[in-house]
């Protein structure tokens, strides 16, 4: 049984803080009496911005919007999607538009804006030929009637970039924002290149700090034997951490990644029940810290992304600067053990949990 070693590793992870990304509201389809060759699925969605503005939509904001939106749809599909992303605008609106394609087979555009305190946004699909356009009568009519612009705005705006192929956002050669982090045994993981890098003693204080914290709630967790790769913040306009991101490897593992892959696929329920228990002990532990006004469980499971094979706990807290969503990923490779955190204040959650779902899913091991 996988369950007792998978038990092992999780008892020795109680009070090692851990998250999950914001819930996000399905998208709600509208019927519509498609006038197209092949018909075309329109879906309008809006939800609180829950604090973003529009001067949040920027390059950084549809990079990470696409890279969640692909990841999404090639989790859960045979098809690989590449996602192209821009910034347009028609007035005093400014929209992120991300393309979805897989060579012809399917094709996705989606336009997202904040309009009265709210992220909306309409996505337009459609399988097979034609190419689907923002200007394909469906897509641009629930465009028009949602955001009350002209998509021949939108367009002629998207062409004038083209014209400079210094601004040719479609480029498949166009820089990351994000830039590669790659360590000593085959680790790599990608962070927003506008992130603050801590510098390896400021790392060394977090595992102090991680053991002492454990300590005095009951939860021993020696760090002597922790590596912390990669730390980094996201800081706002008044240099204020809103975001974080860890990377560190335990010289110690119960569990190769076959045995992982092989729970994820045989006991995959049993696991999430064990891990939502564990991770209830681990935030029961954690309300009796000093500050903390709460601290909650919000999701916990067994997932992967192109590589690895991980137990990924979820957590909701406030210690006095408001609600703040944590995410952790702990990746048994038989000698050692990854481990990714995160973190981001629940007010961004529309502008950070995209990112953090990004960095998850880069996440890299050659070793």
């Amino acid at each position: 049984m996988i369950l007792t070693p998978i038990f092992m590793v999780l008892a020795t992870q109680c009070g090692r803080v851990a998250g999950s990304e914001a819930t996000r509201t399905e998208l709600q389809r509208i019927a519509i009496a498609s006038a197209e060759p092949v018909p075309i699925e329109v879906r309008v969605t809006r939800q609180d911005a829950e604090g973003a503005t529009l001067d949040q939509i920027d390059a950084d904001f549809a990079a990470a919007l696409g890279s969640y939106l692909a990841a999404r749809i090639n989790e859960n599909s045979t098809q690989t999607v590449e996602a192209i992303s821009s910034v347009v605008g028609s007035g005093d609106l400014v929209f992120a538009m991300v393309r979805l394609e897989s060579g012809g087979e399917l094709e996705m555009l989606q336009l997202a804006t904040i309009m009265d305190q709210d992220l909306v946004r309409v996505t337009c699909a459609r399988s097979g030929a034609p190419v689907l356009s923002i200007e394909t009568q469906d897509c641009a009519s629930q465009i028009q009637a949602t955001f009350q612009v002209d998509v021949k705005n939108l367009t002629q705006d998207e062409d004038q970039q083209l014209q400079d192929p210094g601004l040719d956002f479609v480029a498949q050669t166009q820089p990351s924002v994000f830039a590669s982090h790659k360590f000593p045994g085959g680790f790599s993981v990608d962070i927003p290149e506008n992130w603050e890098i801590l510098g390896s003693r400021q790392a060394d204080d977090l595992n102090v700090y991680s053991e002492v914290v454990t300590n005095s709630i009951g939860l021993p967790s020696g760090q002597g034997n922790n590596k912390i790769l990669v730390a980094a913040n996201a800081l706002n306009d008044a240099g204020q951490t809103i975001a974080t991101v860890r990377l560190s490897v335990r010289a110690y593992a119960e569990l190769t990644q076959s045995e992982m892959r092989m729970g994820m696929k045989e006991e995959r329920a049993s696991l999430r029940n064990l891990m939502l228990a564990q991770s209830e002990q681990t935030a029961k532990s954690l309300r009796s810290a000093d500050g903390v006004r709460y601290y909650k469980v919000r999701d916990a499971d067994t997932v992967g992304n192109d590589q690895l094979t991980c137990m990924w706990s979820s957590f909701e807290y406030d210690i006095g600067k408001g609600a703040t969503v944590s995410d952790s990923w702990i990746c048994p490779l038989g000698d050692r053990t990854l481990k990714l955190s995160t973190s981001y204040n629940k007010s961004a959650a529309r502008l950070y949990a995209p990112i953090i779902e990004h960095i998850w899913r880069s996440l890299r091991t050659n070793g």
